[in-house]
């Protein structure tokens, strides 16, 4: 520990042999916390990336769902515009 760390005997405070990084103290603290913030933005996007594959995945189901409507009943309304062209054409 440096003399500008250095902290007066029975202080209360239990020495941390640390583990090079200097996590007995202040400077240590600010270390993890930096750490900490890192691995939760990371966390963070990857669960934005998340939602957005959602999203994309819910807008294609929308798309087949309208495709298939499409298909099973353009045939009919295909049939009532030509009834309706028909009826006002004669």
């Amino acid at each position: 520990m440096s003399a500008r760390n250095a902290r007066p005997a029975g202080c209360g405070v239990a020495e941390d042999p640390g583990d090079g990084m200097g996590t007995g103290d202040a400077q240590g603290f600010r270390l993890r916390a930096l750490e900490a913030r890192k691995r939760l933005r990371a966390l963070i996007e990857r669960q934005r990336g998340q939602g957005m594959v959602e999203y994309g995945l819910i807008l294609v189901l929308i798309a087949l769902v309208v495709i298939v409507i499409l298909q099973v009943v353009g045939g009919q309304l295909n049939n009532d515009f030509s009834n309706v062209s028909s009826a006002l054409g004669s």
